[in-house]
């Protein structure tokens, strides 16, 4: 499972999501832990699970929680994936 980092500048949204249509709960706190990483004050209820519904990323599972800014490593998007 790759595990792809974004930040949408717009709305200082972070977003980590799989290229995988995994819905399992393990795979979810994967990317918990992942984002802890980046952001180690990061709290469980700071983070939303989205189930995308959009055209690129339909039917995927991924996290997304408010940040002022991202590391440089996750890729700069303009507006945030349709979700349901």
């Amino acid at each position: 499972m790759r595990i792809i980092k974004e930040y949408c500048e717009h709305n200082n949204t972070v977003i980590l999501r799989t290229d995988c249509y995994s819905k399992r709960l393990s795979s979810i706190l994967e990317l918990f832990e992942t984002a802890k990483i980046d952001f180690p004050f990061l709290k469980v209820n700071d983070v939303e699970v989205i189930y995308y519904a959009g055209e690129r990323y339909k039917r995927t599972y991924g996290i997304e929680f408010l940040a002022q800014d991202a590391p440089t490593n996750y890729l700069r998007v303009n507006s945030l994936e349709f979700s349901m």
